[in-house]
């Protein structure tokens, strides 16, 4: 059963590059615009990351394209988790904002 029309159908969910700015001077030498764009990607993130979700991560400086999933992680304020290549870990502001500096999409979640 579950035909065409039934069940929710998967969208993939696209988080941009930071700006040019918040990736080369990492906060401190960048443009009040481009750390509150970069700010607000991480936000973003942080809000939708849920438990199961994959992401494949942009290519870029510091960056080949790998997937990384979210996963419980006990050791973490909020139970979440990064796993990339075996290593886990939590799923923080600082953590995220290394990760998907070169942007970031959403591949699969489980439901």
């Amino acid at each position: 059963m579950g035909g065409r029309g039934s069940g929710s159908k998967f969208v993939t969910v696209q988080y941009p590059a930071f700006p040019v700015g918040a990736r080369i001077f990492g906060g401190k030498g960048a443009s009040r615009e481009d750390n509150a764009q970069k700010r607000a990607i991480v936000t973003r993130f942080m809000n939708e990351a849920k438990e199961g979700n994959k992401y494949r991560l942009g290519s870029g400086i510091g960056s080949g394209g790998e997937d990384f999933e979210v996963v419980h992680f006990n050791r973490s304020p909020n139970k979440l988790g990064i796993r990339s290549g075996g290593r886990t870990i939590a799923l923080s502001r600082a953590n995220v904002a290394k990760y998907i500096a070169n942007g970031a999409t959403l591949i699969s979640n489980k439901k």
